[in-house]
């Protein structure tokens, strides 16, 4: 089961993902096929265990299917790439951090007291907030001046984001991060 969106998608990148699974398993793969999901949302609500599940696609977050997992009697959400918690996150195949700000916000507007995120551990809202939105919102701000002043994406990724530097993989990718915001902001 998955959005519209992600099936799409899916089907849109098979052979980038059957390339790289021939580069890392070879002839194994042969006979591999690939399937999507059958159902799509907008099933909203499914009950199992006894408990209710909301599947909720709000937008293009990470990647242009992602949707999140609400369970009301729990007050949990189950985020996927919405939410990275202790690492960086990446812009991902989406490339619309703008829209990533608004599906978080979505989320939040269910006032989960747990988050579970695509990438790190079992997280509060405030911990979701302060590694995936405040990372957002602020890199969009930054790319903003640099875009408003006229600067390039020579100037982008030279941005101060050291306030964001404790998350794993801030050395790898947070310049590449700033590159990849500005592209896709200075046609916005």
């Amino acid at each position: 089961m998955a959005s519209e969106a992600a099936v799409a998608d899916h089907r849109a990148r098979t052979s980038t993902y059957f390339n790289m699974l021939d580069q890392l398993v070879g002839d194994k793969l042969e006979g591999t096929r690939s399937t999507t999901p059958t159902r799509h949302l907008p099933i909203k609500l499914l009950k199992f265990g006894g408990l209710d599940f909301e599947l909720v696609y709000a937008g293009p977050a990470h990647t242009v299917g992602d949707i999140f997992v609400w369970m009301p009697s729990q007050r949990i959400v189950f985020s996927g790439d919405i939410v990275y918690t202790e690492r960086l996150l990446g812009p991902g195949p989406a490339q619309d951090t703008g829209s990533w700000v608004e599906v978080f916000e979505a989320m939040m507007s269910y006032e989960p007291v747990h988050i579970i995120p695509g990438h790190g551990h079992l997280a509060t809202p405030a911990q979701a907030r302060a590694d995936t939105y405040d990372y957002l919102t602020f890199l969009r701000g930054e790319i903003a001046k640099v875009i408003e002043e006229g600067g390039d994406i020579y100037a982008a990724v030279e941005i101060d984001q050291s306030r964001f530097s404790h998350l794993k993989v801030f050395d790898l990718i947070a310049r590449r991060n700033a590159q990849g915001v500005f592209a896709q902001m200075e046609f916005e």
